[in-house]
């Protein structure tokens, strides 16, 4: 990852500037303006699914998965940092649009996330957030598969105790 490599989107402050900076911006749900805290080489990560690379990616993914929602607001429960990595603790609250192509519309979702950003040069070079995503689908109305066993179900005699 070459962080000379982003556009003049640079400047934005301290890293906890520029993750409560992208904060704010998830909430406009408008990817562009979230993109503009985001390292043209970014790395998302998100529970469970595979990492998204690239900025313009991102802004594709988040347009994609922010599209189903009529609102979106973070609140910071706990923010640390130490250099160019910041850790958050915080809450999503999701209303699910009414005309969301899944899911119950209006559906209200209050997410509990943790993540981790780095911060390089004023704007983010990785975020991961992890959250439930069992909870998540299933407040939204979307029905899964209930978790089943590793193949043959577990051995408690080999080494677990």
């Amino acid at each position: 990852m070459n962080p000379e490599s982003t556009t003049a989107r640079t400047g934005h402050g301290s890293p906890e500037d520029v993750v409560l900076g992208l904060m704010s911006a998830m909430e406009t749900l408008d990817p562009t303006q979230i993109g503009h805290w985001l390292h043209d080489d970014v790395v998302y990560q998100n529970s469970g699914l595979p990492d998204v690379v690239g900025r313009t990616t991102v802004e594709q993914f988040l347009a994609a998965f922010l599209g189903a929602f009529a609102s979106l607001t973070t609140r910071i429960v706990s923010i640390a940092s130490r250099g160019p990595l910041v850790f958050t603790e915080r809450l999503e609250h999701h209303v699910l649009s009414h005309d969301a192509p899944i899911g119950y519309p209006g559906a209200e979702i209050m997410l509990r996330v943790a993540g981790w950003h780095e911060v390089r040069n004023g704007v983010v070079v990785r975020w991961s957030d992890y959250w439930d995503t069992r909870e998540y689908v299933a407040t939204m109305g979307i029905d899964l598969p209930p978790p089943r066993a590793a193949a043959g179900g577990l051995d408690r005699t080999d080494g677990c105790r």
